[in-house]
């Protein structure tokens, strides 16, 4: 009985023997390297040339990502690409949150399960037309602090945001199983206007220490040498970023300077529009000229990726910004980018186009293409007028704060959104001026509730009439996107930034009322408000997904005649609205959103400067097209737009 015990327990040693002995070998045959003698990348040690595409989890419903990834990988893709950014996850300093739809793991394990490895592009600086280039916004609550550099504040908080993150994505490595190839460092550095090296070097360090000493870790940079040597950091690959070329050897010159060895990256080939601003055309590229040149690099041996090939939405407060001359121009809430999967997910005829390019180059027979995702045109809603913001104080800004001076919204927790400051005067002045600094970026003023002007665009002053002894001067401002490139980023402070001066005198004595729209609850509010709708208030109306539907599905708000605001749908942020502007006029709805039938659906508007309801009836309207291109007169041209790069 002895001997059978110890036969049986002798089986089980050899066993797990060889169960480890398989796993190491499994292990050791996951690779992915640089092979620098033959100018290629090596997976599991043959040759790989990837053809990717940009694909944003953080810009797209999770009840969508699966069905873009199959888009994704019918178009030929064997690769994607993704940006994890850091403002997104940790929303507050040490706060982490990476439940639904933040939940990248989730998104990195479903293009495993495709068989779709990933870039991961991880920062801390991302760029990408997002709010800050997904830098954390709280990070400008501290007093000089200068990002993207190694400033011992900024590097501080990198390091925290590294030591958190990293330890999390070496699982998810395609050494260990994962989807994980590569990942990058930064983003387009050379354009930012400050080469620190150390600052880099520290980067590059810290990723190392957490990943190893095997993975892919790479830059990119615009297509010039002095961006590519700025960017370049020792250890890591260059890599380049470009539009269309008939000349690829030009292009990829600048990478071949400080990488004489290698593959030739395109780690950003834009096939798509720039990034659309408000008040400013929407951005197109012809899908001929895209496929003919993705054809050109292709052809040329190069590996690429598509940016974009799928399309997102800028949900909430994460748009980013440009400077046109003295004042921020904020980017659009769709991210649609004219890509081949628009951000409602229809299949365009670049997306065929591109697709049949990628044939030429790929062996085998590629996936059937998919239907493009259903669309509803759910109708009309009628609204009801509820309170304005100056009745709405208690219930969304629980908290105000007491200042001596006005301060930035960083410094009183308020990272994205609205804020209103509140004076109440001491003695009565008349036929005065206002003097309204660098206030970032757009502002309401009201004198005893009553809104005496809108600064907006580089305009400081307003004439002030009358202000009596107890009256209030109120001032609500938007925070309307933090630049996403370029050296004014170091200057991203919200809201009031300088003192506030009457006739050159000095304004003390403040009530800061840090403003969370999120609190606002129509179920607790269904009144109508006194005020004319000259004041920013809420409006809300609700509506059912018909029966026939089996479930919600897919749609596009038009808020119009509504002007500018900001869009609650069931208490999810869906992002911001000003079709007055232009050119963007429909706002996309997700179906994850939405309830469905018999489920009541609360729609709420925060409008800034117009209320139809008076006079031109009190609706908006479900539509099944997206509206992105209505004409703006009197555009600028795109070059007087500082930004940095196109992503």
């Amino acid at each position: 009985m002895i001997e059978l015990i110890d036969m049986k327990m002798q089986m089980r040693c050899i066993l797990f023997l060889l169960l480890v002995v398989s796993l190491v070998e499994v292990n050791c045959s996951r690779n992915f390297t640089i092979d620098y003698d033959n100018n290629t990348f090596l997976k599991d040690g043959k040759p790989f040339r990837y053809i990717s595409g940009s694909i944003h989890y953080n810009r797209l419903s999770q009840s969508h990502w699966k069905t873009r990834l199959l888009m994704m990988k019918s178009a030929g893709l064997n690769t994607i690409t993704t940006y994890l950014p850091w403002n997104y996850h940790e929303p507050r300093p040490g706060v982490y949150d990476f439940t639904g739809n933040l939940d990248v793991f989730r998104f990195l394990d479903l293009a495993n399960s495709l068989d779709l490895p990933v870039i991961l592009r991880v920062g801390p600086y991302t760029c990408a037309g997002w709010d800050f280039g997904g830098l954390a916004g709280w990070l400008m609550s501290a007093d000089n602090v200068t990002v993207r550099t190694n400033d011992p504040v900024y590097m501080t908080a990198v390091y925290s945001w590294l030591d958190y993150i990293l330890p999390k994505v070496r699982p998810v490595l395609y050494e260990n199983g994962g989807p994980v190839i590569s990942l990058q460092i930064e983003n387009e550095y050379g354009s930012f206007g400050i080469c620190d090296h150390v600052y880099l070097k520290n980067l590059r360090d810290r990723f190392r220490l957490h990943l190893g000493p095997k993975v892919v870790l790479f830059t990119t940079d615009g297509s010039a040498d002095n961006l590519v040597e700025c960017g370049k950091i020792e250890g890591v690959y260059a890599t380049v970023d470009f539009g269309l070329t008939d000349f690829p050897e030009k292009a990829f010159a600048p990478q071949r300077k400080v990488e004489p060895k290698g593959p030739l990256v395109c780690s950003e080939f834009y096939v798509e529009g720039v990034i659309d601003y408000w008040g400013r055309n929407f951005s197109t590229l012809n899908y001929q000229e895209a496929a003919r040149g993705l054809d050109i690099i292709l052809a040329y041996g190069a590996n690429v990726n598509l940016y974009m090939m799928a399309g997102g939405t800028n949900f909430a407060y994460y748009n980013g910004g440009g400077y046109y001359r003295d004042y921020l121009v904020p980017v659009i809430t769709s991210y649609d980018h004219d890509s081949p999967i628009t951000e409602g997910g229809k299949i365009t005829p670049k997306y065929l186009a591109i697709r049949k390019v990628i044939q030429k180059y790929t062996s085998g027979i590629l996936p059937p293409v998919p239907p493009s995702v259903p669309v509803y045109a759910y109708g009309g809603v009628t609204l009801t007028q509820g309170p304005n913001i100056f009745e709405s104080l208690k219930t969304i800004s629980p908290n105000p704060v007491k200042s001596q001076y006005p301060v930035n919204m960083e410094k009183v927790g308020q990272y994205y959104g609205f804020i209103l400051y509140r004076h109440t005067t001491t003695s009565s002045i008349h036929n005065v001026t206002l003097q309204v600094p660098f206030i970032r970026d757009r502002a309401h003023i009201f004198i005893n509730k009553e809104l005496i002007c809108i600064i907006d665009g580089g305009e400081t002053n307003c004439h002030v009439t009358v202000f009596k002894v107890g009256q209030d001067m109120d001032i609500l401002v938007e925070n309307q996107g933090r630049l996403n490139a370029g050296i004014q980023m170091i200057f991203s402070q919200k809201g009031l930034i300088r003192n506030v001066t009457l006739d050159g005198k000095m304004v003390r004595d403040w009530t800061i009322f840090p403003l969370n729209l999120d609190l606002y609850n129509p179920a607790t509010l269904f009144y109508k408000t006194k005020d004319s709708g000259h004041i920013p208030g809420f409006y809300f109306g609700n509506f059912q997904i018909p029966s026939k539907l089996k479930e919600p599905q897919d749609t596009y708000i038009d808020v119009q005649p509504f002007r500018k605001g900001q869009l609650f749908i069931n208490g999810v942020n869906i992002g911001r609205y000003w079709p007055w502007k232009g050119p963007q006029v429909t706002l996309y709805v997700p179906k994850s959103v939405l309830k469905p039938y018999p489920g009541n659906n609360i729609v709420v508007l925060f409008e800034l400067d117009h209320s139809p309801c008076d006079y031109n009836g009190c609706s908006i309207k479900f539509v099944d097209e997206p509206k992105l291109n209505k004409t703006v007169l009197s555009t600028p041209r795109m070059k007087d737009v500082v930004i940095a790069d196109y992503a």
